[in-house]
């Protein structure tokens, strides 16, 4: 099967059908976290959309995602919400990444 790049995986991600709704994706990926020096599990979703965050105005936090070159997905299924970088994604829609 084709690899796909990260930036058309991005592009795919934003994509939405004609109600208007982002389509749900299957990806997987390697965690990592810099802050807590944990990392190294791979995750599977089998249908995951991209994620916004808070849009409360309380929320100070600011997490920088382009910066840290992060995302948020949220898993349709279980509407847990997880953070990614995607150049730590290995397939996206049963398609290898392409570095």
């Amino acid at each position: 099967m084709d690899a796909i790049s990260i930036m058309d995986m991005l592009k795919t991600m934003e994509l939405r059908d004609s109600a208007g709704e982002l389509i749900p994706n299957e990806i997987t990926f390697v965690t990592f976290s810099k802050t807590q020096g944990t990392g190294g599990k791979k995750i599977t979703i089998k249908r995951a959309v991209i994620a916004s965050g808070p849009r409360s105005k309380s929320s100070l936090r600011n997490p920088n995602h382009y910066r840290n070159y992060t995302r948020l997905l949220r898993d349709v299924d279980s509407d847990q919400v997880l953070k990614f970088r995607p150049y730590l994604v290995t397939r996206f829609n049963k398609r290898p990444i392409m570095l």
